[in-house]
């Protein structure tokens, strides 16, 4: 989860400099954080992964339905509220809670959550994070027209996020 966690913070920073030509401190910390509500989750749910991992794999339902049919809410809304009770800004709140469906956001003109969510699936499409969400992913061609990206950018990224991930393995190891 942490390797996860912080591939999609790194990469958010690849993704930013690449779209706005800077990086951002504030979208970092949500970028790393995006499934905080994954970690909460975690301690008491693990009974019913096994139910939600059968609804994904056996019904094509997408991770987050799963866990909301099964739980009756999602780790992405989850996280959001745990970012809002410890009283974190609006804007790294949304990007927790629409990091999986930034279309759902009311003012478009957001780009903090659209970057999350192109960094998270872009470590998901590296196999960096979980296997079943990487199964039930969508298609990124979308995001890099958005951002009026090519192909060849994204994978220019991802070759960057492997340097930039494999330093940050080993500084976790000196440690």
């Amino acid at each position: 989860m942490w390797e996860h966690s912080v591939a999609v913070g790194l990469m958010s920073q690849i993704l930013s400099k690449q779209i706005t030509g800077s990086e951002d401190s504030t979208l970092y910390t949500a970028a790393l954080l995006h499934d905080v509500g994954k970690i909460i989750m975690g301690e008491f749910v693990r009974d019913e992964l096994k139910k939600i991992t059968t609804l994904v794999y056996e019904n094509g339902m997408s991770f987050l339905e799963a866990e909301e049919t099964i739980l009756g809410i999602n780790h992405a809304d989850l996280g959001g509220k745990i970012a809002e009770h410890w009283n974190f800004p609006v804007e790294i709140r949304d990007a927790i809670s629409y990091h999986h469906r930034p279309d759902l956001l009311e003012k478009e003109d957001k780009i903090m959550p659209w970057i999350v969510y192109m960094a998270d699936e872009a470590c998901l499409m590296m196999g960096i994070g979980s296997s079943v969400e990487g199964l039930a992913q969508r298609a990124v061609s979308q995001l890099l027209k958005k951002f009026n990206l090519k192909m060849r950018d994204l994978e220019r990224s991802m070759v960057m996020l492997s340097d930039d991930l494999k330093s940050a393995r080993d500084l976790v190891n000196i440690i």
